[in-house]
């Protein structure tokens, strides 16, 4: 019995350490308890109750807001700022992590008419600090919303780094994000809204192969709570080949989407397709029935990719189906030298009465 407690513990600690190291991350220990970001709220807020900017202001004003940066650790920080222009991510899900999109549609950015005054600032330990941005608005009105995110990174105070020559190894740090979002309009007057469907490609997402369409919204106007559907066929609509849907779905103003119809790794075949989209928000609906051609150079490219890559996924199911295997292969194990234990006893009460 010994022996069969002493494997049956082996196996335990085994799979409790490939559990360990299917769950890398619940060791990590990091929280944003210590660093904190909060939007001082000025009287020409519309409204007072939001903990973002959502302003109120006239051609030509000029106007300085604040938000104040707190480090409760009790250690300094540096913390970095940016200044984004709102945009949409492929989730459906407005997004401002991001300073490199600009759309065509865009006339009046937030980083055109807002300035931060510093890019970044050292936060003393258990200590906030006050940051400014400066506004200015355009000399010509407009209707709509002009959006946009102040972020805010911050990182351990810069310490010289020692790296190992031999491994080429550097220190990783991790950094925290917050953003406050700043929302700037002149009246409340109607803005009609208006989708364009710009775009039709096939592109390697997450390692599958999948077609994406732009919707671009080129209204300044936020468009929340949208139902987006999307259905690929062959050129002559026979076959419905992949579809995809959104709901709820959010644009930011004059953006675009890069609406994602997953076609699961198959294989793209070159050709003429057929996609058929639909786009409701509020009262409007958009609907859009066009063609499209996958060239040879392209389906080649993103089934070479696709093919040869393996996915975090993968590596998850493989990890499982062996934690199983070896689990079923111990417990025949262990149901063996159990048998086997029974039987010599068996064996040897019989010598006994002999």
């Amino acid at each position: 019995m010994r022996k069969i407690k002493q494997t049956f513990t082996f196996v335990l600690m085994t799979i409790l350490f490939f559990m360990m190291l299917y769950h890398p991350e619940s060791a990590k220990a990091d929280s944003f308890g210590s660093f904190s970001v909060k939007a001082i709220i000025p009287e020409n807020q519309i409204n007072k109750n939001l903990s973002y900017f959502d302003l109120r202001l006239s051609p030509l004003e000029t106007q300085t807001i604040q938000i104040l940066v707190t480090n409760s650790s009790k250690e300094p920080i540096v913390a970095h700022l940016a200044l984004n222009a709102a945009a949409t991510g492929s989730n459906g899900v407005i997004i401002y992590s991001r300073s490199d999109i600009r759309d065509e549609s865009l006339i009046t950015s937030i980083d055109d008419v807002a300035k931060l005054e510093t890019p970044e600032v050292e936060v003393a330990a258990e200590s906030s600090v006050y940051v400014n941005i400066d506004i200015q608005m355009p000399e010509d009105s407009f209707d709509g919303v002009i959006l946009g995110g102040i972020v805010v990174t911050a990182n351990p105070e810069k310490k010289e780094t020692a790296t190992d020559e031999s491994t080429q190894s550097v220190q990783i740090v991790n950094e925290y994000a917050y953003t406050i979002g700043l929302k700037i309009s002149e009246n409340d007057n109607y803005v009609k809204p208006n989708l364009n469907l710009t775009s039709i490609q096939p592109e390697l997402v997450n390692y599958h192969t999948s077609i994406i369409a732009g919707i671009q919204n080129d209204q300044p106007i936020i468009m929340s709570q949208m139902s987006i559907s999307g259905e690929i066929y062959t050129q002559n609509a026979s076959e419905l080949l992949y579809e995809a849907a959104l709901n709820p779905a959010s644009m930011a103003p004059n953006s675009t989407l890069g609406f994602v119809i997953d076609c699961g790794n198959q294989t793209l075949e070159p050709g003429i397709y057929r996609l058929k989209l639909k786009a409701l928000w509020e009262n409007d609906e958009w609907e859009w029935d066009q063609e499209f051609k996958i060239t040879a150079t392209e389906a080649s490219l993103i089934n070479e990719e696709a093919v040869g890559q393996v996915s975090n996924t993968n590596h998850s199911y493989w990890l499982i189906v062996l934690l199983i295997i070896f689990l079923i292969a111990a417990i025949a194990i262990i149901a063996y030298l159990i048998g086997r234990k029974r039987r010599q006893k068996k064996d040897s009460r019989s010598n006994d009465r002999r």
